[in-house]
């Protein structure tokens, strides 16, 4: 990926043990191999994003299996956009640990064989990064805030949010143009059972489509299975969630102590066109 250096904009570099730019501002590779191109003046606290505890009870829990259908769907969407180019450059925004990036980046590269495939990924958690970065090495992660993509205008064929906080100026800002944005957010019924043990009037999730004006809402999905989740990971869809933080002690041990829960998952594949 060719990324922009953040805080003058031109291009990146490789040099040795990390990224230069013309006026030499300089960003080191980390061991694990991602680099951190978020500038101070952009964080608004000192360990932004999801905390190492999400990070990890999330990566159980999708290595699990239970979103396994958003993740396949997500693929094909994605190989249908790729095939038949010479070229498809793909950022995952808000991409956590990697879970979507890396299976997506393996399906575009194996089935899309006469397609130059190039995927990124960036989280403004540092923590995510280096997870991502050691389980994925052939993918280029960053630290960076999607309110500020390191990346030049017109650089990317498709940009991929999913659960992520998006910026639709920024999405069209770095998408080329008939370039595509995937967004995955929650239905109304998304994990309904789980939130009414949470909350004693819980409020179903937005289920218009979000307005990026500018870019064109070309077609809506929405993917709908049940979910019988068993034992620690009830704790941890908890904890990845932002309910875990939300709600009073007692209730999240109530919920952790469950044996199991059985409920819906329910999300909305909205695709725009730039």
């Amino acid at each position: 990926m060719e990324w922009r250096c953040p805080v003058c904009e031109q291009v990146l570099a490789p040099v040795e043990g990390g990224l230069q730019c013309v006026n030499r501002h300089r960003f080191d590779r980390a061991r694990e191999g991602y680099v951190n191109l978020l500038p101070s003046h952009r964080r608004h606290s000192r360990q932004p994003g999801d905390s190492r505890m999400m990070l990890r009870s999330r990566r159980i829990f999708l290595e699990n299996g239970y979103y396994q259908a958003l993740r396949d769907h997500l693929t094909e969407r994605l190989v249908g956009l790729a095939a038949a180019r010479a070229r498809f450059t793909l950022l995952d925004a808000g991409c956590g640990e990697g879970y979507y990036t890396g299976h997506i980046a393996a399906e575009l590269t194996r089935r899309c064989a006469d397609t130059r495939i190039e995927v990124a990924g960036i989280d403004i958690a540092r923590d995510a990064a280096r997870l991502a970065a050691r389980r994925y090495p052939g993918i280029d992660f960053a630290v960076a805030s999607s309110a500020a993509l390191p990346l030049g205008q017109g650089t990317l064929d498709a940009l991929l949010r999913v659960f992520a906080p998006g910026y639709g100026d920024e999405a069209r800002r770095v998408l080329r143009a008939g370039g595509h944005y995937l967004t995955v957010t929650p239905a109304a019924a998304h994990l309904g059972a789980l939130r009414g043990l949470l909350y004693d009037h819980p409020r179903p999730h937005e289920d218009a489509p979000e307005s990026h004006p500018g870019m064109t809402h070309i077609a809506r999905e929405t993917l709908r299975f049940p979910l019988r989740i068993i034992g620690e990971d009830v704790t941890r869809l908890l904890e990845m969630t932002p309910y875990y933080w939300q709600v009073d002690r007692a209730r999240q041990q109530a919920v952790s102590e469950l044996p199991e829960l059985t409920t819906e998952a329910a999300f909305h594949l909205d695709l725009y066109r730039n």
